[in-house]
């Protein structure tokens, strides 16, 4: 799966939650299958864990640091430092992107 595709699914699994008490429960009780089930891609014999932000409580994903393959040490660097040119390039390369977000409570 590209991963712009993964990405627009998560979206679709983060709104679905937001509208459906239900489908956020089961996403929190078996994050695993209802991801599936959801066409969300994880890594296999990985456990997933979902975890939901409060007003107290703010949680920051550190992805995995992509191996040399993946993404040069130079390119690292560009991430960190802000230049988008270098996520571009992992974005090509299938890589998973160094680019961790916090998004604001709504």
């Amino acid at each position: 799966m590209k991963p712009e595709d993964q990405a627009r699914n998560i979206q679709k699994v983060i709104a679905k939650a937001w509208m459906d008490e239900g489908f956020k429960q089961r996403l929190l009780a078996d994050p695993a299958t209802t991801l599936k089930k959801e066409g969300v891609e994880t890594s296999p014999g990985a456990e997933v864990r979902v975890v939901e932000d409060t007003d107290k409580v703010n949680y920051l994903v550190l992805p995995m640091k992509p191996s040399s393959a993946e993404l040069s040490d130079e390119a690292l660097r560009q991430v960190s430092g802000g230049d988008d040119s270098s996520v571009s390039e992992c974005i090509s390369k299938g890589a998973s992107c160094p680019a961790p977000r916090i998004l604001p409570q709504t």
